[in-house]
């Protein structure tokens, strides 16, 4: 028992700076998830003497750098805890000499678990009306003035129920501020400023959420922003044999460009490029495999209006159109997770 009301049950996964259970909590009665600052390479623990942790020798500066660091995802999501698609934390605190944080229990897969559900691939038909909660959700993310800085396909997680949430903020920087932010890393869904201290923005997580729907596409890793620099082969989608309008193909490439100038800068702007026909620029189309629903909606905001993401309600409308395509896929969804659970 942890915090005085939270019973550990069963560890769901170990990192390599903590430790993630099943946690029950006994006031309420519902399920949580309870995630515990565990760096195993400066800590250890003497389960004889009890639960609390010690720092091997010489490793007293970095744990409390990390648990601090640790504290800080935590008031992150505490900020983001009414942002739809982003997981919720009802509590956190220190206690035997470390530190915990409580979330909402998700009853789920990752995309990249998913996607072997697909056979390596996940449909665009289907992805896509999936990964629109989640950009929404990073742009109302954005308007804090936070940046993710970690999307890839093990940081999304697709529930039971076809919706989507958005995990894993240790690697969250504030971009209000012009201080220099740690390397953060993760091979192919990294964007190149992300090897250099400064110039990561919104932008930067354009990169990682195009990197995360090629790789879902696709089926194979976006080469190392670095090797592609180096001029490593990176071949479209359509070109691996993914079906997909060449508009939407066009945006994700868009969004994968190595150069911040040229790359697409906000979620705003993707979300128009990858939900927008180029036909119109009004209208949104999901096809539902017996029916046909054509939804037109006006998008009159102004580059400026655009730059400074004031009034979210397009975006918000939008979202209600395209979360009309989240009823094609709950049922194939249902399928996946039954053929996950017989493995």
């Amino acid at each position: 028992m942890v915090g005085g009301r939270y019973r550990l049950e069963k560890v769901l996964g170990i990192g390599g700076y903590g430790i993630t259970y099943r946690g029950l909590d006994v006031r309420l009665e519902r399920p949580v998830a309870v995630k515990e600052f565990y760096p195993s390479f400066w800590v250890t623990r003497f389960v004889q003497r009890g639960p609390e942790v010690h720092c091997l020798a010489g490793m007293e500066k970095n744990f409390c750098k990390g648990m601090e660091r640790f504290l800080d995802e935590a008031r992150t999501l505490v900020q983001l805890s009414n942002v739809p698609g982003v997981v919720r934390v009802n509590d956190f605190f220190e206690e035997n000499r470390t530190a915990y944080l409580v979330m909402d229990f998700l009853d789920g897969k990752n995309l990249k678990e998913m996607s072997m559900g697909f056979g390596g691939r996940i449909p665009a038909e289907v992805l896509l009306p999936a990964m629109a909660p989640v950009i929404s959700a990073l742009r109302q993310v954005h308007e804090k003035g936070l940046i993710h800085r970690d999307i890839s396909p093990d940081n999304i997680m697709m529930l039971s129920d076809g919706s989507v949430r958005l995990i894993d903020f240790g690697n969250a920087r504030d971009t209000t501020n012009d201080k220099s932010m740690t390397l953060a890393m993760k091979e192919g869904f990294a964007a190149p400023e992300q090897y250099r201290s400064r110039g990561q923005g919104t932008w930067t997580d354009v990169y990682g959420i195009c990197a995360t729907l090629y790789y879902c596409l696709t089926g194979k890793l976006p080469p190392q922003a670095m090797d592609r620099l180096l001029g490593a082969p990176f071949p479209k989608p359509s070109e691996l044999g993914v079906q997909i309008p060449g508009w939407q193909e066009q945006a994700i490439l868009d969004g994968l460009d190595l150069y911040v100038q040229k790359r697409i800068q906000t979620m705003q702007e993707l979300w128009q490029r990858l939900y927008v026909t180029p036909v119109t620029k009004q209208t949104t189309q999901i096809t539902h495999e017996r029916e046909e629903t054509v939804i037109s909606n006006r998008l009159d905001l102004s580059d400026s209006e655009a730059r400074s993401n004031t009034d979210p309600e397009p975006m918000t409308d939008m979202e209600k159109l395209v979360l009309m395509g989240m009823q094609r896929i709950r049922s194939i969804c249902a399928e996946i997770f039954q053929k996950l659970k017989e493995r």
